[in-house]
């Protein structure tokens, strides 16, 4: 408990340019600092209140224990705890936000515990608008990507520090928790930064090289409880819309590509064709092959799926078959399906190429 004096409490305390405990006590009331606290204007300021009224050195971490904010300003932070210290978590809810550090002073535990649930609230709301913000630049880059209203969502992103004169970088993480706003804190600022939210998947755009391992490092751990199992991938540097758009199916490829951080490549033909840049390459993929979709979903067939691997296969019997696991009867009757339903020749290469590409634009509609 609190040790009280008329109504004040009264707390043990410590030299902060030192680390021997003052011996006469100091009379503290708890209500006027709560109320301090909660006029500070941001986390920082709570931080530096703290440890003003307390005479404390504080530390405020991320749940990554990167130092978010401290007291004073410049001080060296030992990652373990000295004996001299008191922490606790700043959670919201089950979700650990950060960590609050205060040494130097002999404080109670509903004392540490009180500041450190006056920070969550704030901590709280900045993650919630910076949810907000990744959703509205989530929404911009998703309609450059599928083709949208490209000016209005140039404009966003351009508002929000991006110059599509200039090289874009974009890093991505392939999935990332349901939650993962709270314990997402890529930096940003100077380096121009915009972080977003774009379907389920943790989108950061850059415009400087030398930013984008750090982001990188940052995105990979927040997509994943377990860093070995995180999937990012970098794609670009590109320019304007278009690239944007090349630059997230570089990202996107990569990470596709395995665990960990994964660099860009040239993206092959059918990649472009699966970003379904022309929308109108996509509406004909969907009239020339629904009727094999529609036949799929009647019967229960599986005449797209054999599709997908003859193509893969250069329409080789035996190799079909194999990975399969069919007759090679089976699949010639299946070629024969593909050619009636579709009213394509399978035997030769014009329709051939002609199926080659709806179904590569088809994968990128689904794709995104």
């Amino acid at each position: 408990m609190i040790a009280q004096h008329d109504g004040i409490a009264v707390l043990p305390t410590a030299d902060v340019d030192g680390h021997q405990p003052v011996e006469a006590p100091a009379r503290f009331d708890v209500l006027r600092f709560t109320r301090a606290l909660l006029a500070a204007a941001d986390p920082a300021a709570m931080v530096r209140k703290i440890g003003e009224e307390l005479r404390a050195r504080v530390v405020l971490f991320d749940h990554r224990r990167q130092i978010l904010a401290a007291y004073p300003a410049v001080m060296r932070v030992d990652r373990t705890p000295p004996q001299t210290a008191a922490e606790a978590p700043v959670t919201a809810g089950e979700r650990i936000l950060g960590w609050l550090r205060i040494e130097d002073v002999a404080i109670p535990g509903e004392l540490l515990d009180l500041c450190a649930g006056v920070i969550a609230t704030a901590l709280s709301r900045d993650h919630a608008d910076h949810d907000d913000e990744r959703a509205i630049h989530g929404r911009a880059i998703a309609a450059i990507i599928g083709g949208g209203d490209l000016r209005s969502a140039s404009t966003v992103l351009t508002e929000a520090g991006i110059d599509f004169d200039s090289p874009i970088y974009l890093v991505l993480a392939l999935q990332r928790r349901s939650a993962a706003a709270p314990t997402w804190n890529c930096p940003e600022g100077p380096d121009c930064c915009v972080s977003a939210i774009v379907d389920d998947r943790a989108v950061v755009l850059l415009q400087r090289a030398a930013d984008v391992r750090r982001h990188a490092e940052g995105l990979l751990c927040a997509s994943s409880s377990d860093r070995a199992a995180g999937c990012v991938g970098i794609g670009g540097p590109a320019r304007g819309t278009t690239g944007l758009r090349i630059a997230f199916a570089e990202a996107s490829s990569a990470a596709k590509a395995g665990c960990g951080i994964n660099e860009s490549r040239p993206l092959e033909v059918s990649e472009l064709l699966a970003m379904h840049l022309d929308q109108t390459l996509t509406e004909q993929a969907e009239r020339l092959l629904e009727p094999l979709m529609h036949f799929d979903r009647k019967r229960g067939a599986e005449l797209m799926a054999t599709l997908r691997v003859l193509l893969e296969e250069d329409f080789s019997l035996v190799r079909t078959a194999k990975r399969l696991f069919v007759h090679q009867n089976t699949v010639k009757y299946r070629i024969a399906q593909i050619s009636e339903l579709v009213g394509v020749d399978c035997a030769t290469l014009r329709d051939r190429v002609q199926l080659w590409v709806a179904v590569q634009a088809l994968a990128g509609s689904t794709a995104h």
